[in-house]
Order: C-alpha cells, then structure tokens, then sequence
C-alpha cells in the first residue's frame, strides 16, 4: 500500500520549473525532474515501448554530442529536417536547439518544385546536417535542394542501403553520442545552453516563410496549457495523453504544442498511424 501511494504521489507532482528566457535554458530545468513514466509511446513490430524523462533527456544530450564532436555543428548553424513526424525526429530538433543552432523544417512529401524552390534557401542557410527517412530520401533531397556542397552528415531513420560516405542511420549516430557522453563533455555542452541568446532562431520554415527564436518560444510555454486540448486527454493523477500522428506535416503550431508537450513534465505522447483508436485524440 505505502509503495503504491508513493507511486501516485510521484505521478501527480508536477515539476514547477521558473520561467526562462530561452528555450534552450528550459532543457536544463526540464532534465532535472524524472517525474513521468513516459514522454513518448510508440509501437514497434508490435511491442509497446516506452520512453521515460530520463532517458528522452539523456538521448537529447547524446544526440547533441554527435552533432557537435562528429558533425562540427556550431551555434547558429542549421540542421534540416526533412524525415516524417516520429519520436527520432523530436531527439535531433532538440539536440539543435540547445546548443544555439537552429533546424530548418520542411514537408518531407513536399512535391519535387517545392523541393526545387528551397535551392535559395540552401545557399542561404547552409544547413551542416539533414535528418531524412531512408537512402533513397537522402539522394533525392540532395539532388534537389542542391544542398550537397554544405550538408556534412545526413542521418537516415531506416538506412537500409549500402554504406555511403556522409550518411549514417539514426540508431548508429545515437550509439556514437552514447559513447561522447562523458560528464565533461555534457557540462561543456549544458555550458552552451546557457550561453544561448532570445534572439537566436530556433527553428525556421522555409516553405510558410516563418520563425520561431528561443526568446518566443520560450515566452509562449509561460502560458498555462490551453485546456489540454486539442488532441489532450487529462488522466486522473494529473497526467496528459496525446496522439501524435506520425508523419504529419510539422507546422510552427505544432511545433509549438510538441515542445509544450515536453517541457511540461507531465504529458505523455504516443505516435502511431491516425487508422487506430488513441485515448488522446489527434494532435
């Protein structure tokens, strides 16, 4: 009875983190509290598996470590992401932001024109690293965003291909953060979150023409939850479920709720294909 008391206890404490002025700075009060059992909920070959605050913000950490050592990201740098909507995709935009980079965000079904007319904003941006679905979608994108000339690592969620020079699926760029990851090295890093200004851009959508800074994102997540909806499911110990479609096209909004839904200690999200009941909704 005790042990099962405590259990609840810890699932209604919800973490009260003061206000900060970048969202980079938010990842470093939000990876201090452990309090949920899941951020994300996913099912693969069908097992349900299970991603806890703490290893979500260790693997943000890692992940930011390969960009950083392995890519040469640099603050105000870019890393696109041009991959469908899964939890892999949440990992690389927060590994960007808090080290002050900023991900460029794009429609991965976008049609080929539209894909034609980012070519400016390659030259432009410049981005270091994309994040794709597959070898196929890595030579596409190349080919047609003329970005090759800048992109120093493309990471693939399903390489299934032979290996390439450049191209590295997720899991093995994970493993190799994994093997970064000492405490100096990850203080150097939470050093850099630190470091970030509200002004630097966080994220940027080429095809809406939009932005978000640190400072706007950060300012927007003060604002209470909007009644959990849409898409929200408030549970009887103070938890939140979301469904979370996967690859839907990632607009400023929702990009918005998806950070929200992080850095509230409190929401877990499960990813799935919109065919299938969900508890949540739709997000």
């Amino acid at each position: 009875m005790a042990e099962s008391l405590a259990r609840e206890k810890t699932r209604s404490e919800v973490p009260a983190y003061e206000p900060t002025a970048t969202l980079a700075s938010l990842f470093l009060a939000v990876e201090r509290h452990h309090s949920r059992a899941s951020v994300v909920v996913r099912t693969v070959a069908g097992r349900v598996e299970r991603t806890p605050d703490w290893r979500f913000h260790r693997h943000v950490m890692r992940m930011a470590l390969y960009l950083r050592e392995r890519c040469a990201l640099e603050p105000g740098e870019h890393v696109a992401l041009l991959a469908p909507l899964r939890p892999e995709w949440l990992l690389v935009d927060w590994a960007t932001v808090i080290q002050g980079a900023s991900v460029v965000v794009a429609d991965p079904s976008a049609s080929d024109d539209q894909l034609r007319g980012l070519r400016a904003t390659w030259e432009r941006l410049c981005p270091r690293v994309a994040l794709v679905e597959d070898d196929a979608t890595a030579s596409r994108i190349l080919a047609l965003s003329g970005a090759a000339g800048s992109i120093e690592r493309v990471i693939t969620l399903g390489g299934d291909g032979a290996p390439r020079e450049g191209v590295v699926p997720f899991v093995e760029a994970l493993d190799l953060g994994g093997t970064l990851d000492t405490a100096e090295r990850a203080n150097t890093m939470r050093a850099r979150a630190r470091a970030v200004e509200a002004g630097q851009v966080a994220a940027l959508y080429p095809l809406s023409g939009e932005s978000l800074t640190n400072g706007d994102v950060a300012a927007r997540l003060r604002v209470p939850h909007p009644a959990w909806s849409p898409g929200a499911a408030r549970g009887g110990q103070g938890d939140a479920t979301v469904f979370v479609e996967e690859g839907i096209p990632v607009t400023p909004t929702l990009h918005m709720a998806l950070y929200r839904y992080v850095a509230d200690g409190m929401t877990s999200m499960t990813f799935g294909a919109r065919a299938g009941e969900t508890s949540g909704g739709s997000t």
